[in-house]
């Protein structure tokens, strides 16, 4: 969409009057006009600027120093031309705001290409090309490789895994499954070959390897192919950001995959004059860390018990939301009313919410069946 060259002449005529001067002197620019038009806008524009009124076509004339382009008298009402600046400045909006998002495909800024999407969306863009953007986000979320999985097929289809400098969150009330989780994608990625740090606040070593027998005593040493597992098992509050970045230097190599269990315990490197403000300096510093090394994170954190029936929301995060806003996948760990639960096979279901991946918000919702004993997690249909 361009103005033609004789309508481009009647705007620059009608900048000459006071009142059309007055409503486009903040929306019109000089870029939308040919090169010897362009001038003229801009002695117009400058002029209105410091005086406040619009100037004589002699004195623009005596301030480029040459016979102005030829300009009709400009006369005639103004609001069609105020609707089409208005349209041709909207235009200009969305098709800006598109060709950002093919560019921000490249380097797979998501969340970014979430909020220009957004935005043109606000400015009207034509459907069409919203879709067009969006079906070249699939094709790059197809393409995306070597993600650590999530183990349960909708999840992995709609993420692709958590993939090199990502940073995915799990969060559940307590005693939910969080644990559980988390050594679940670790055995997983164990399994794919990678070497996994599982640094875990919430359980000793013996504890954690027992929660990991029974997914690498068995099944995973008849693997030929297997990653390297390294437990660090701390007391609450006892490391930071710059201890688990110190931690992974002194490692002979980097770990594929980080796990941190939980993320509610651990400390600040610095102090703040409030928790919530800790807790945004460590997402940020955690989430540092999984894009310095190239490495996979997955993080547990509490979240507040909703009642039966309730739906998880992202809002409900226990401490600073930067831990929800900060990550690339959110996952919610919740139990319906009417759980069913086998105390002699230590089998009950849950439900899985994926509140958030790489490309924005989600929604995917799922029963899920935990068998506790050996720690793993199976896709079912809707109970």
């Amino acid at each position: 969409m361009e103005f033609d060259r004789d309508y481009q002449q009647h705007l620059v005529a009608r900048l000459f009057r006071r009142k059309f001067l007055a409503d486009v002197a903040e929306k019109i620019e000089s870029e939308l006009f040919d090169t010897d038009l362009a001038e003229v806008v801009e002695t117009v524009l400058d002029f209105w600027t410091r005086y406040k009124k619009p100037p004589s076509r002699a004195q623009v004339q005596r301030h480029i120093g040459h016979e102005l382009p030829h300009l009709p008298q400009g006369g005639g009402p103004s609001e069609f031309d105020l609707d089409e600046i208005g349209r041709f400045i909207q235009y200009r909006g969305w098709r800006e705001a598109l060709i950002t998002c093919h560019e921000l495909l490249q380097i797979e800024d998501y969340d970014s290409i979430t909020t220009t999407l957004d935005k043109a969306k606000r400015l009207g863009v034509d459907h069409k090309r919203i879709i067009d953007v969006e079906s070249l986000i699939q094709e790059s979320l197809l393409t995306r490789t070597g993600g650590a999985r999530f183990g349960l097929e909708s999840f992995d289809e709609a993420t692709s895994g958590v993939c090199a400098g990502e940073v995915a969150l799990v969060m559940a009330p307590t005693g939910s499954g969080k644990s559980t989780w988390c050594v679940w994608v670790g055995s997983l990625a164990l399994n794919d070959g990678m070497s996994v740090l599982h640094i875990s606040t919430e359980l000793p070593k013996p504890a954690m390897m027992q929660k990991y027998e029974p997914r690498i005593g068995k099944w995973l040493k008849r693997k030929k192919k297997r990653g390297n597992l390294h437990l660090m098992c701390v007391s609450p509050y006892s490391i930071s950001p710059q201890g688990i970045r110190a931690d992974i230097l002194r490692m002979t190599k980097t770990p594929d995959l980080i796990i941190l269990d939980s993320l509610d315990q651990i400390k600040s490197d610095r102090r703040f004059n409030s928790r919530w403000e800790e807790d945004e300096q460590m997402a940020v510093d955690m989430a540092a860390i999984a894009k310095d090394f190239g490495c996979r994170m997955w993080q547990s954190c509490q979240f507040n018990r909703p009642g039966y029936g309730q739906a998880a929301r992202l809002d409900k995060i226990k401490g600073s939301l930067a831990r929800v806003q900060l990550p690339n996948h959110v996952i919610a760990i919740t139990q319906e009313e009417g759980t069913i639960e086998d105390p002699e096979t230590s089998i009950s279901i849950i439900r899985l919410v994926l509140l958030k991946n790489t490309f924005g918000p989600h929604g995917l919702e799922m029963p899920v069946e935990v068998d506790w004993k050996k720690n793993s997690f199976k896709e079912i249909e809707f109970v």
